[in-house]
């Protein structure tokens, strides 16, 4: 995600999470995005209030695993 827009490191970030859950029907953590993006954890943790701010994805409190993916 290194130089581009907000926009599209977020969109980026929702396609990996929509991707892994395709793959292994269960959600990526942190640390699984970051490397598949090749960025740092704290990068991905923003991603991810980004994409909570625009109720793309919610977080399960609690909960391993817990990013879930909004219906479009």
């Amino acid at each position: 995600m290194g130089g581009l827009t907000v926009k599209e490191s977020t969109e980026d970030l929702l396609y990996a999470i929509r991707s892994f859950v395709a793959i292994h029907g269960y959600a990526p953590t942190i640390r699984e995005l970051a490397d598949e993006l090749e960025v740092g954890h704290s990068t991905v943790a923003k991603g991810l209030k980004e994409l909570i701010k625009y109720d793309k994805i919610r977080r399960a409190v609690g909960v391993d695993r817990g990013i879930v993916v909004r219906e479009e």
